[in-house]
């Protein structure tokens, strides 16, 4: 969420002030990208509701954990959802916004991903009032060793290489040098 705050940086600092309410959290298991990419979303989607005087706009991110799961909420104090749209904002290609200004795949992608992981993704809303997204992520207790395998000596198999080809594309010659120096090594 840290970085997500600092990425996300330039599309809130003008509109609403951010609150951290960042509780100490278990880990969970899932791809950090595709987790950054749901909060990035649900940080930015926040950031736009929240239209004039940014000195009375609020983007509060917060975080705890529950007997069994990660909650994340994402609460703003922007505009809202309208009551008849509530039951779509998750439906792919379904926006609001201005033709050119938002696809309507981004809360479809996010609801897709965290169902992927078995968590669920909710969501309130008050027209003038604004909006809160809470994550809901499970999460397992790291697994233990059994003591007959914490006794065994581990020796990995022998490697064996097997050689490929990489075919790389890119428009700038610089980035193109850059990436064939990096895999060559």
């Amino acid at each position: 969420l840290e970085n997500t705050l600092t990425i996300s940086r330039n599309e809130h600092k003008y509109v609403a002030d951010i609150v951290k309410e960042l509780g100490s959290i278990p880990p969970v298991m899932c791809h950090l990208g595709d987790l950054n990419q749901v909060f990035l979303n649900l940080i930015v989607n926040a950031a736009q509701a929240c239209e004039g005087d940014p000195t009375r706009h609020t983007i509060r991110v917060a975080t705890r954990s529950t007997e069994d799961a990660v909650v994340v909420t994402i609460t703003d104090t922007g505009k809202g959802i309208p009551r008849e749209h509530l039951s779509r904002i998750f439906d792919p290609f379904f926006t609001t916004k201005p033709p050119g200004q938002g696809t309507g795949l981004g809360l479809a992608m996010c609801e897709g991903f965290i169902e992927s992981i078995e968590g669920r993704i909710q969501v309130d809303s008050r027209v003038g009032q604004g909006t809160e997204f809470r994550v809901v992520i499970p999460h397992e207790a790291a697994p233990e060793l059994e003591e007959e395998d914490s006794d065994q000596d581990f020796e990995p198999d022998e490697l064996t290489f097997v050689p490929s080809r990489i075919l790389l594309i890119d428009d700038e010659p610089d980035i193109l040098e850059l990436l064939n120096l990096t895999l060559s090594r």
